[in-house]
């Protein structure tokens, strides 16, 4: 078989579907040389639909095999996944057999396999710098949030309550969130957490946080009160400092000149924060206040035996 012939052949074949990343990388390389096909010849080629029936569809409305394409699932000539297969192929995107333990890398797994609702919602607040950078990377790797979407998963508002303010003034969950407050709807800590959650920003623990030692030198702690922030230190060339309102631009823009560089901002609650600035202006004057650090013992602990 000459060349050419190969590649005709090719083309024609429906590849075996990818078990491994080694493998995955290889068949996009391939469908990147191969011409692009068509939602028919797409169709044609998996043995989703015969030829006459290709035919009729064509024949009834051209657009029923290009961006009407949603109507041969409506009709149920193909079910979603079939569909979405087509295009798949239409598009040089190739096939995962995600049944093959070699397909999906072990730390991929664990994240599939993460029960509901111990994602973001549910992670405890960083304790320390590195903590805070992972919990970051972490939050920049979920999809968008909405602040609806926001303000469901930390249970600030009912499922009810939300889509009863979407139908009425949806203004309230876009430009005009700060009208939530002003409403009593929430406090601002509350829906400055909200916002945090928009902006992939992280939450801290401020008053058990391992501030760095010269984070109050950068910050002193009367400027950090004149904010109503906790600075905790800097890592990856960003001072990082703790807020109440962390989306909050003005506040972003004074930190910067206070400190003299790029400062990145974390989510914590304004009662917990100037807890912290009182316990650092104690331990400055040398009456150190000391949060309560009684231990408590995980859920489901016995005790000693």
């Amino acid at each position: 078989m000459n060349p050419l012939d190969a590649q005709a052949a090719s083309l024609h074949s429906v590849p075996a579907p990818a078990q491994s990343l080694a493998r995955l990388f290889m068949s996009l390389e391939r469908q990147q040389h191969y011409p692009i096909m068509g939602l028919r010849q797409s169709i044609e080629q998996l043995g989703l639909l015969d030829a006459l029936t290709l035919d009729v569809l064509a024949g009834e409305s051209a657009d029923l095999l290009r961006g009407n394409c949603t109507e041969l699932v409506a009709r149920g000539l193909l079910t979603t996944a079939e569909l979405g297969h087509a295009l798949a192929r239409m598009f040089g995107l190739t096939h995962v057999d995600l049944s093959q333990p070699d397909a999906v890398p072990p730390g991929v797994t664990r994240m599939l396999r993460r029960p509901p609702g111990s994602g973001s919602a549910s992670r405890a607040p960083a304790g320390n710098l590195s903590e805070l950078l992972l919990a970051l990377e972490e939050q920049r790797r979920l999809p968008i949030t909405t602040l609806r979407e926001a303000i469901r998963q930390l249970g600030l508002m009912t499922p009810a309550a939300l889509e009863a303010l979407e139908a009425v003034e949806p203004r309230l969950l876009r430009e005009q969130s700060h009208q939530l407050v002003v409403r009593s709807l929430m406090t601002s800590d509350e829906l400055g957490h909200a916002l945090a959650r928009t902006a992939a920003l992280a939450d801290v623990d401020v008053l058990r946080f391992e501030v760095a030692a010269d984070a109050f030198t950068v910050l002193p702690v009367d400027a950090a009160r004149s904010c109503g922030v906790v600075p905790l230190g800097l890592a990856a060339d960003l001072f990082f400092v703790a807020a109440g309102s962390p989306t909050d631009e003005p506040l972003h823009r004074r930190l910067c000149e206070l400190v003299g560089g790029n400062v990145a901002l974390a989510w914590a609650r304004d009662e917990l924060i100037h807890k912290r600035l009182d316990m650092q202006a104690g331990m400055t004057s040398g009456h150190a206040v000391l949060p309560d650090m009684t231990w408590v013992p995980p859920p489901g602990a016995s005790g000693l035996s």
